[in-house]
């Protein structure tokens, strides 16, 4: 059983979640999601898909009240199920303390670096956490498991096959939401520092509050005053992320203690990423090649792009490379789905 927020192909947010369920439904031989979304999706047939509802206080509550049914359900069946509980922790705080008492394997998948009551009411219940990272996730719980990200490969194909080097006008690419914990001024003021001629940076996301839209307004302005040209391109489907992945030089990832899954699927298509986040860097092997060629593991974000920007063709071509197949080996979603089945069935 799967209890996630939502079901939907078209997801302009959550759309990788039909892959993730996809991958999981060829472990078992029937799968069960429950979503407070639905909308359109094409899975395997061993996988019904069913709405939980939500939104509105009356949705909340019929929501919380088939959510409390099915875990007395639960409770009852002689074979009960492997439970997963992606990013949804109003469900897990829900059916994880019933779960418990019956001793059902529960495992959440969630990454987010805030720590709220309701994460810590579920941290008690849960059996197993898998993360991206150790820093994605801000409690302490007897059995973490971090996977970096799990982004099917096949959908994001390497791209600079036939161009390896770099744009005259140098592009920079950033994909999420526009917001002051994506940390994009920090790619601003390196960029005003290096002073890169003809500098473009392309934001794919919304500024989706009051509080968002100031900030995009003073990144507006950094810009200006640091030359850059600055393009927003709003919210994209992500079956159209690739076509800019492969038009960009490179793409930023500010996020301090999260992997942000677009800099994996960067690094697939075999775009550079830069990033001042150390566990993301270490996953994609850029690391080691810092350490290699300047003696420095995460340097500034000013360093890792004159490093790059100022590598002949053929060095770039193997960089691309080197960092695409990191990016497979470590986050690739069907050798990091097995990971995770493996796990919590030796633990069971």
């Amino acid at each position: 059983m799967i209890f996630n927020i939502e079901t939907d192909s078209e997801s302009k947010v959550l759309s990788a979640n039909i892959d993730m369920i996809a991958e999981l439904s060829k472990y078992f031989t029937s799968v069960e999601v429950y979503s407070t979304y639905v909308g359109n999706f094409s899975l395997p047939k061993n996988v019904n898909v069913i709405a939980t509802g939500g939104g509105s206080l009356n949705g909340k509550i019929v929501a919380g009240t088939r959510l409390l049914f099915l875990g007395l359900k639960i409770f009852t069946l002689r074979r009960p199920p492997s439970v997963l509980f992606h990013m949804n922790i109003k469900a897990a705080a829900v059916l994880a303390p019933i779960l418990k008492v019956r001793r059902i394997q529960t495992t959440l998948w969630y990454s987010h670096a805030s720590s709220t009551l309701l994460l810590r009411w579920c941290n008690f219940w849960i059996n197993n956490i898998v993360t991206t990272s150790k820093t994605a996730y801000p409690l302490k719980h007897p059995r973490i498991m971090s996977i970096g990200q799990a982004v099917d490969s096949a959908k994001f194909p390497y791209s600079f096959a036939s161009k390896v080097e770099l744009s005259k006008a140098t592009s920079f690419l950033h994909i999420g939401r526009i917001t002051s914990v994506k940390y994009i001024e920090d790619l601003v003021r390196a960029l005003e520092k290096l002073r890169l001629p003809n500098t473009k940076l392309v934001l794919i996301g919304d500024a989706s509050n009051g509080k968002d839209k100031a900030y995009l307004e003073n990144l507006a302005t950094l810009c200006v005053q640091a030359n850059i040209k600055l393009e927003c391109r709003g919210t994209v489907k992500r079956e159209e992320l690739h076509k800019y992945l492969a038009q960009a030089d490179f793409c930023f990832s500010g996020t301090k203690k999260a992997i942000d899954k677009s800099a994996i699927e960067a690094a697939f298509c075999g775009t550079l990423v830069v990033s001042t986040n150390g566990d993301l860097l270490n996953l994609l092997g850029l690391n080691a090649i810092y350490e290699s060629a300047i003696s420095q593991q995460t340097p500034s974000l000013e360093i890792q792009i004159s490093f790059l920007s100022t590598q002949n063709n053929k060095s770039l071509g193997e960089i691309r490379s080197k960092v695409r197949q990191s990016a497979i080996e470590n986050c690739d979603i069907k050798t990091q789905i097995a990971a995770i089945v493996t796990t919590l069935k030796s633990i069971q």
